[in-house]
């Protein structure tokens, strides 16, 4: 992954989300022309570590992703000796596997229901991002996955979000501790008694999903459910 890569996705990403945004939009957006744009997309020209340090304050760039953008771009240059090239493609690929880890990481995340409750009641789920302990980036990702999933498949209604991410938000909201009336039992269960008793509580979700009365952003409640072995082989 470098610079060109980081620009295709950008650029996507905006037409994704409006398909009349433009190459000329986005070009003014980095303060390039559009044809400098496309040239060095296509690989034809570079980026100078200067002008990337800008366009990656443009688009907002921060952490992993604006240092690969930067270095890349320095890996390119001319002046950078041998010894420095090793060094800076190293680091690209240690900053690439990051990058990539989480965004995986960000799939089916336990908030894409939650923006999707909002979204689908007309609420703005941007301006509860402080309120979900999430930030606008994860808020934007959340609406392309969903917009992804309507285009793909637009007979599903339900969303199945990675267990480890629920159970994480739990955690770490020190839900299971702190929360009154939280109440949990102990049971031996069969592998298929387990799946028996998993397939009950979507089929309970899904009932009162279907009968429930409140629209209200105040009433948005994180639902689980789940299981942890509690004695390992």
């Amino acid at each position: 992954m470098d610079y060109r890569d980081v620009l295709k996705e950008q650029l996507r990403r905006r037409k994704e989300l409006n398909p009349k945004y433009s190459m000329r939009a986005f070009a003014k957006k980095i303060e390039l022309s559009p044809s400098k744009v496309s040239e060095v997309i296509s690989g034809k020209k570079r980026l100078g570590v200067d002008r990337a340090e800008v366009i990656a304050g443009h688009l907002g760039l921060s952490g992993s992703e604006r240092e690969l953008f930067v270095l890349s771009a320095e890996l390119e240059s001319t002046s950078a000796r041998q010894t420095d090239r090793k060094e800076l493609a190293s680091r690209m690929r240690t900053l690439t596997n990051l990058i990539t880890a989480a965004k995986t990481e960000q799939l089916n995340a336990w908030y894409f229901g939650a923006v999707k409750a909002l979204e689908e009641n007309q609420i703005e789920a941007g301006n509860f991002a402080d309120n979900l302990g999430i930030t606008d980036i994860q808020i934007e990702n959340a609406k392309r996955f969903l917009k992804r999933m309507e285009r793909a498949h637009p007979d599903r209604r339900e969303i199945s979000f990675e267990p480890l991410s629920l159970f994480k938000k739990i955690e770490d909201d020190g839900f299971l501790t702190s929360s009154p009336g939280i109440e949990a039992d102990c049971l031996m269960l069969s592998a298929a008694e387990l799946d028996e008793l998993r397939k009950k509580m979507k089929s309970a979700v899904r009932a009162v999903k279907a009968k429930r009365s409140s629209k209200h952003p105040k009433d948005l409640r994180l639902v689980y459910w789940g299981a942890v072995d509690l004695l390992k082989n």
